[in-house]
């Protein structure tokens, strides 16, 4: 991988180098785990906050959800030590094995609430769908998300976008797939979709039809 291509550069909020992907995330705000939108890089102290008081000068109280606790890996790669061993029974969200910063814009979280969505219904193209008219409609996704990091390029060489198909996210990428389509028509798109080798099994099965007709029971 190379860096000078992969990796933008800028300022952190002290003034000092950074270097984050170019990249968009959007996902669940439950489904980031531990991962910070704000992170070490960009982040603002409490002092620094506490400084600029509140706009009506009167006395504010903060309500905090309780903090999901870092894994092994993660706690050991922020310690500097010997990088503790992934497994299956440690890893629960996909930032459990992150080990990049990231600028605050690349981190889209969405809140299901907000949105009258349940997560766990979110298993239908359909569903994917009206998520991404949902959120377009409020702000078109693609100039807000996508094209400042587009624009930040010289000499753009293609978009890679990486997706699940196995729920609603795939009606998501394709809605969200058209539009990149439309905005930026002349640069290669390549597509990686994911999907469980067990769930695509359990797809195929559910879609075989049954009849008395021998010749037309299963495809």
């Amino acid at each position: 991988m190379n860096h000078d291509i992969h990796f933008r550069p800028g300022r952190g909020s002290d003034g000092s180098d950074t270097f984050t992907p170019r990249t968009v995330i959007y996902n669940f705000k439950t489904n980031f785990g531990t991962l910070k939108r704000l992170n070490e890089l960009y982040d603002v102290s409490e002092n620094q906050r506490a400084e600029g008081g509140t706009w009506y000068g009167g006395r504010s109280v903060t309500q905090r959800q309780p903090q999901l606790p870092q894994n092994d890996f993660l706690r050991s790669l922020n310690d500097g030590g010997a990088s503790a061993r992934l497994s299956t029974s440690s890893v629960q969200f996909w930032s459990d094995f992150n080990r990049v910063y990231y600028h605050p814009r690349s981190l889209i979280q969405i809140y299901e609430t907000d949105l009258g969505l349940e997560q766990r219904a979110f298993d239908s193209w359909e569903h994917g769908e009206e998520l991404f008219q949902a959120l377009d409609r409020q702000e078109e996704l693609v100039d807000r998300d996508v094209r400042p990091f587009v624009e930040e390029c010289d000499q753009m060489q293609g978009i890679q976008l990486i997706t699940s198909v196995g729920d609603g996210w795939s009606g998501f990428s394709y809605k969200y797939l058209d539009r990149l389509r439309d905005d930026l028509g002349k640069i290669p798109i390549w597509t990686w979709a994911l999907d469980s080798p067990k769930e695509l099994l359990k797809k195929v099965s559910s879609l075989r039809t049954y009849s008395s007709d021998p010749d037309i029971s299963q495809f």
